[in-house]
């Protein structure tokens, strides 16, 4: 029998020239490799079969014609929470979290406990009916993720369909061996790959050079060596999806000027500089947020407005693959002085940003978390995290520019729960009207409230309580 968990065996080129051969118009809003691809990531990030699971999503969908209860714009891939024809299941905010869920789902069934927070709306159900844990094995499904999980016309028990192989678990396996014979049968017609960057251009600053910003207590981790690595792997992975990348400096120890950096990016799509971030002068266990800087409002030109779109997208995806406690902050600083000369004191304090602008490029700074968090610094000192990382980054990007309907305005993986953190002894955390410091105060934690709160919503750095009450800064607390 074929396991729930285990490393892919299919290629996203094959899923997708599978899944072509069969609807030619799949009603999906990336490029479908790019979204074959996520199967495959989101599966890797759980342990769990991408590649079975994406032809799960090809049963339950019709190929993506969607010519059944669960709609596309619903972004739920295996009908969950689909009980009958009359309820539509669960909404979710894009296709990642729609296809982790439904990861997170076949892994409960399994029974291993997940990696990251939970997004499945059903697992809760799993856990209720003592479902969790009682299939280890794709073909077990019947009966369990799909109900009856068999032809009641065709046979008079679950025990005859299985028997017959031809119940809902074996009936994916049996597409899946399909998937991989018909990749075999076309070898001589191989599919066109989709280059969903085709014709961009983007600019990598890999931040700092030489041995810069080490860790004050993990002596390995310096930020300029593993942010040249990381820059490297991004390049990799945007140009395999079709994008000419440029990066600011030849070797990892030349030095370049901050607005020169930022100017390397004329010609560009998009400039990006690769940081991991510090607070204070020592270890800090508290603060691991995710920052991104975009570039300061800017009424004469549009590479602002495309910045801080982007910079809303990719900082939940960094959070989300770093598994950060504090989320991510979407930020922009503006320098005190008029830069540009042009009497509006609008220019950018960080002089890779202001480099970026004066070349009309839409920039970001991506603080990767903090080198003085020692579970940051050991998650980033991992390749294979940090290929993990590049990978996100890239599809993401690759999402952004492919389709310019995608939703950038990200609705992060809510709801959760969190603890007061991070302030001062007799201090308190001011909750808020709306989500700014500058809002009316409608309440205040203590800085040693032991309770649980559920945050239900993000908005730049914020959190909506679901008591109603009103929004508090996140960078105060951790996640519990």
């Amino acid at each position: 029998m074929t396991k729930i968990l285990g490393k892919s065996v299919a290629t996203a080129e094959q899923m997708a020239a599978f899944l072509l051969s069969k609807n030619p118009n799949p009603k999906i809003n990336i490029p479908v490799e790019t979204f074959c691809r996520l199967f495959l990531y989101m599966g890797a990030l759980e342990g769990v079969r991408g590649d079975l699971s994406f032809i799960q999503s090809c049963k339950e969908t019709g190929y993506f014609a969607f010519n059944g209860t669960v709609k596309p714009e619903q972004n739920n891939y295996a009908g969950l929470g689909t009980t009958d024809v009359n309820t539509p299941g669960a909404y979710f905010p894009d296709e990642a979290t729609g296809i982790l869920a439904q990861i997170q789902h076949a892994k409960g069934y399994e029974g291993t406990d997940l990696v990251y927070d939970c997004v499945d709306p059903r697992y809760k159900v799993l856990i209720q009916c003592g479902k969790l844990g009682t299939a280890k094995h794709w073909e077990e499904l019947g009966g369990s993720w799909a109900v009856p999980g068999y032809s009641t016309k065709k046979y008079a028990s679950l025990e005859e369909a299985n028997n017959a192989k031809d119940s809902y678990g074996y009936q994916i396996v049996n597409m899946f061996n399909e998937m991989i014979g018909y990749e075999k049968k076309e070898e001589t017609t191989p599919v066109e790959k989709e280059l969903p960057l085709k014709g961009i251009k983007i600019c990598i600053d890999p931040g700092h050079y030489g041995k810069y910003n080490r860790c004050p207590s993990i002596p390995a981790y310096y930020e300029s060596e593993v942010m040249w690595k990381l820059h490297l792997l991004q390049k990799k992975y945007l140009e395999e999806m079709g994008a000419v990348v440029v990066t600011t400096r030849k070797d990892a120890n030349t030095d370049l000027a901050l607005h020169l950096r930022g100017q390397a990016a004329k010609g560009c799509h998009l400039f990006i500089s690769d940081h991991s971030n510090a607070v204070g002068g020592g270890m800090n266990e508290s603060i691991d947020y995710v920052a991104v800087y975009h570039l300061c409002e800017d009424l004469s030109a549009t590479c602002d407005d495309i910045s801080e779109e982007i910079a809303k997208g990719i900082g939940p995806v960094i959070s989300r693959v770093m598994g950060t406690n504090q989320g991510y902050k979407v930020l922009t600083r503006k320098a005190s002085n008029d830069r540009n000369g042009d009497g509006v004191m609008n220019d950018n304090y960080y002089g890779v940003l202001h480099g970026s602008r004066t070349v009309d490029v839409p920039g970001l700074i991506l603080e990767h978390s903090f080198h003085t968090n020692t579970k940051a610094v050991n998650w980033l000192l991992q390749d294979a995290n940090l290929d993990a990382l590049a990978k996100a980054e890239a599809e993401y990007i690759a999402s952004y520019f492919s389709n310019t309907e995608v939703n950038i305005e990200d609705k992060p993986d809510v709801p959760y729960c969190i603890r007061v953190a991070n302030v001062g002894v007799g201090d308190v955390l001011n909750i808020r009207k709306e989500p700014t410091v500058s809002a009316l105060k409608t309440g205040q934690l203590a800085y040693n409230d032991p309770n649980k709160y559920t945050i239900v919503e993000e908005r730049n750095g914020w959190g909506r309580l679901k008591s109603g009450i009103g929004w508090i800064n996140l960078y105060y607390t951790k996640r519990s």
